[in-house]
């Protein structure tokens, strides 16, 4: 079987393309259309889309799936980087160095250890083989260049009679662009609000333009902020440049549609209370985005322009939109006056939790820069940092 995945682990979301193999039922392999399945561990909510028609299905996450680990019974938690790459309890289940092996005619460092398996607390065991492209060796991932690329992962138990091979191709430690865990099919139309927003800043178009994905990320970490939303229910943004100014179109969901599984199931705002918080932020004017290329780069910022949110009708077709009396800034009440339980952003602060000072949603920002190549890094450094023993002295007993 082939199959596509994106890891969020900072937003908690996990992203799966993929096409079952036939199966030599024909009424069966007829119905097998490629899909996507995207984890959202926030609310506990698996939603499956048809990559064909975008119907899709919404279920709770079961664990034990190629992101998660079962709980209990019912409740299901995202694996840690570690434990996507097997690497967890290395105190009891160490890897032992097999020696340089040649996979798909890269030279590769092969590391083997023995066990449990399918699950850390499964009675059962098998032997896990993963091979890492050697440190000379240099792989190009769509823009980026990467080394230590993980390139095969064997799983064997004569216990259970199991031979698995995973074969990993174009693996990238970059972050996954937002647009990746689109939802917006498994909403109603009335789950949703959609908005055009003015933002002046202090750069250019040619230091955004080339930058539209990471511009993205951090728009939709913005309107996390001051919505207090998790980033998923920011959908579908768009950006126009005019000059230094910047115009937005995105659309905000409303809730989970359904009860998910997962320990910590987060409380969600409701559509009414996002808007009412995001728009109060906007027309008091301390809305912000804050862009970075990177750590060392000159900060952008991007401030409200006065009158510069809309409420617009937007059609499927990306790009196209019916404003909707354009003129006008959104009332903050929204046919409803804030009360006590719906916060109302306060100058100088961002609902997000707590409560987190502009400053502190910068700071967030580059923390999930860092944090989102984790999975990538943390497997990476471990075996670097692993002894090459004989892999012959392994206890597989």
């Amino acid at each position: 079987m082939y199959s596509q995945e994106w890891y969020d682990l900072q937003s908690n979301y996990t992203r799966i393309d993929y096409k079952n193999p036939p199966t030599g039922n024909s009424s069966v392999d007829a119905d097998q259309s490629p899909s996507s399945m995207i984890n959202d561990f926030n609310t506990g909510v698996s939603y499956i889309i048809d990559k064909f028609s975008k119907k899709c299905v919404a279920k709770p996450i079961v664990g034990g799936e190629f992101d998660s680990l079962p709980v209990t019974a019912t409740k299901a938690r995202l694996k840690s980087p570690k434990e996507f790459f097997n690497f967890d309890n290395l105190s009891k289940y160490p890897y032992q160095y097999m020696g340089e092996h040649i996979v798909r005619n890269v030279p590769c460092n092969a590391w083997i250890s023995y066990r449990p398996f399918p699950f850390p607390d499964s009675a059962s065991n098998a032997t896990y083989e993963w091979y890492f492209a050697t440190k000379d060796t240099v792989i190009k991932a769509g823009d980026l260049v990467e080394n230590l690329e993980p390139m095969k992962m064997v799983i064997r138990s004569a216990q259970l009679n199991v031979n698995i091979e995973y074969n990993i191709y174009r693996f990238s430690e970059a972050v996954p662009d937002p647009a990746v865990f689109d939802v917006r099919n498994c909403f109603e139309e009335s789950g949703s609000t959609s908005f055009e927003m003015e933002l002046e800043g202090n750069g250019t178009k040619d230091n955004m333009n080339t930058n539209v994905q990471l511009l993205r990320y951090w728009f939709q970490l913005s309107v996390e902020g001051f919505a207090g939303v998790r980033p998923i229910r920011v959908q579908d943004i768009e950006f126009v440049f005019y000059g230094k100014n910047l115009g937005v179109r995105f659309t905000l969901l409303g809730p989970a549609p359904i009860d998910g599984d997962v320990n910590n199931n987060i409380v969600q705002a409701s559509l009414l209370e996002a808007t009412n918080r995001l728009t109060e932020s906007f027309t008091s004017g301390i809305f912000r985005v804050f862009f970075l290329a990177s750590p060392n780069s000159p900060e952008i910022v991007f401030k409200p322009v006065a009158n510069g949110l809309r409420v617009i009708e937007r059609k499927d077709t990306p790009g196209s939109y019916k404003p909707v009396n354009p003129t006008t800034t959104p009332k903050a009440d929204m046919s409803t006056t804030p009360g006590a339980n719906i916060p109302v952003v306060k100058p100088g602060r961002v609902v997000h939790g707590p409560g987190m000072t502009s400053g502190d949603t910068a700071g967030l920002g580059i923390g999930m820069l860092i944090l989102g190549v984790l999975l990538a890094i943390v497997g990476i450094l471990l075996f670097r940092r692993l002894k090459p023993v004989p892999y012959n002295t392994l206890r597989t007993t």
